[in-house]
């Protein structure tokens, strides 16, 4: 046999063999990325506040963020009540609350509470129709006081100031004791993460110990675990996590404004008509009934324009089903557009975190489509050449 019949029947052999190979890649590609994405869309914990609420029931629901603007402090404190236009703080949200209490009874049919908070029952709570929770982070130091044994140990975080159900919205895994609650007696609670327990006690069992943030005393009454993916690492920040309740992050924050002086362009006034700084509220979260589609969306920014906040200032995202093909698609095109929009806004590291993840599943989602485009068009070549043989033989 001459080497050209020789090169001729190798190349044969291997495009007969090439769309059974095409089809077994195809099909690993599609594979692969059905479970890169069922991965990203778990890790997200962030994003299942609808879900969790909703639980067996089969009423729709949605979960809504929305990002406000603050006055950035140069000492790199937290962001101050900036403007009535483009910020949210305590009385904005009482004021949504309400105006979304009036919105949602009158949907579902049901006639509003007369009854004060004092008055209402835990039957009353179990009727809730809705949740929501707020937050603001900033940077500052947690420092365990020396002992017999130890000398001073301090360490730089992440602080995160929570009010509401923040716990449902981002259900963090809890190493041990439990986390914070607004009804707590003793506001003077903190929950760290499992990094920083290690930096201070050398250990996570930390619960009950005492931390000082800004010469004020701390309890310790939960220690957590973040996500060890990969995502989770790159947007998690250089810096350790802890938590205090939404309340004690104003008092430190309002110290520390009235020690530097720091005014806000809309200035709060107290009952001497001294300026009382505030401190701004960066994310509002909210899970809403939608029984039609969209109508969760336009019922928060009813109740926000009710309130006196517009529309077009503030930015709102959608978390439920965020990962799907259609939601990736509005996402992501306009090329850049969201991009933009999102830049002014101090963004939370979990939020970072899914834009983060809704880039990645962009990719899986292109390559598993390729996949299966390959591996259909192979299906097809593999019957078109048998069908054919079959006919040669007859």
């Amino acid at each position: 046999m001459s080497i050209r019949d020789n090169f001729r029947r190798r190349t044969h052999k291997v495009l007969i063999s090439l769309p059974y190979i095409l089809l077994a890649a195809g099909v690993g590609v599609c594979v692969l990325s059905a479970v890169r994405l069922t991965q990203i869309n778990n890790a997200q914990k962030s994003q299942i506040a609808a879900d969790l609420w909703s639980g067996d029931s089969e009423e729709k629901f949605r979960q809504i963020s929305c990002f406000a603007i603050g006055q950035a402090q140069a000492d790199g404190s937290p962001d101050l009540y900036f403007s009535s236009s483009v910020s949210l703080n305590t009385d904005d949200i009482k004021s949504i609350r309400t105006n979304l209490d009036s919105i949602v009874l009158a949907a579902s049919g049901k006639k509003e509470n007369s009854k004060t908070d004092k008055e209402t029952t835990s039957e009353d709570n179990d009727q809730k129709l809705w949740i929501d929770a707020y937050s603001a982070e900033t940077t500052g130091v947690v420092v365990r006081k020396a002992t017999d044994v130890k000398p001073e140990a301090s360490t730089e975080v992440t602080l995160t100031g929570v009010s509401g159900d923040y716990y449902l919205f981002h259900p963090m895994k809890m190493l041990a004791g439990a986390f914070l609650s607004d009804d707590t007696l003793d506001p003077k609670k903190i929950v760290i993460d499992k990094e920083l327990a290690f930096k201070l006690f050398g250990s996570y069992n930390a619960v009950g110990s005492e931390v000082m943030i800004n010469e004020r005393a701390y309890t310790i009454v939960g220690v957590l675990e973040y996500g060890d993916t990969k995502i989770d690492k790159k947007t998690s920040g250089d810096l350790v996590h802890a938590y205090i309740l939404f309340d004690e992050l104003n008092y430190l924050s309002s110290a520390a404004a009235n020690l530097t002086g720091t005014m806000s362009q809309d200035a709060v006034f107290d009952s001497e008509g001294q300026e009382s700084p505030v401190l701004a509220i960066t994310c509002y979260e909210v899970v809403l009934p939608n029984k039609i589609r969209g109508i969760a969306m336009q019922n928060l920014q009813n109740a926000m324009e009710t309130a006196g906040k517009v529309e077009k200032n503030f930015l709102f995202v959608d978390n439920t089903d965020r990962f799907s093909p259609l939601r990736l698609y509005d996402t992501i095109f306009p090329i850049g557009d969201n991009t933009i929009d999102r830049q002014e806004y101090k963004l939370p590291f979990w939020e970072i975190s899914a834009q983060t993840a809704e880039s990645v599943s962009v990719f899986w989602w292109v390559a598993g489509l390729t996949g299966l485009m390959t591996a259909i068009t192979s299906g097809l070549a593999i019957y078109a050449g048998t069908s054919a043989r079959k006919v040669r033989r007859v």
